[in-house]
């Protein structure tokens, strides 16, 4: 059969990534941005942890609360 061709659409990754390591480097305020912006992505993604352990807790609280299991005065597995 014909080769198969696979088209990449947009720029690569790793030239934008090693272009902006370069920028930081070289000039001394554009290592300052960077800095900034890993670590608001850091805080998003820990705010974002956060939220999800406690959203998980708060289910499997539910989860707990609600269960229709029939154990007549057994213990339950999980407990």
């Amino acid at each position: 059969g014909p080769p198969v061709f696979r088209y990449r659409r947009g720029p690569r990754l790793l030239p934008l990534v090693l272009l902006v390591l370069f920028l930081a480097i070289i000039l001394p305020p554009a290592g300052f941005v960077l800095f900034a912006v890993l670590k608001v992505i850091f805080l998003i993604v820990l705010v974002t942890c956060l939220f999800g352990i406690f959203a998980a807790a708060r289910f499997r609280r539910h989860v707990r609360r609600n269960w229709q299991g029939d154990y007549r005065g057994r213990r339950r597995p999980w407990e």
